[in-house]
């Protein structure tokens, strides 16, 4: 499938919803002219699985409760 698509046929195709293709674009995901395809977009997930991730994960912890 090379059909060149906008953010939200490429969200349906991919079964994320439109905010998902923005978060990769936020990562880096090139969309020349607002458009790209479904193989461009699977070979960029491969590369970048998690776009919506912080770059670094926080762990939560709690303080040590007071006696």
């Amino acid at each position: 499938m090379s059909d060149l698509l906008r953010p939200k046929e490429l969200a349906a195709v991919l079964r994320r919803h439109v905010k998902f293709v923005y978060a990769m674009k936020a990562r880096g995901f090139q969309m020349p002219g607002g458009t790209a395809t479904v193989t461009e977009a699977r070979v960029w997930l491969v590369a970048n699985p998690h776009p919506r991730a912080r770059e670094s994960v926080r762990v939560r912890t709690r303080p040590p409760a007071s006696q």
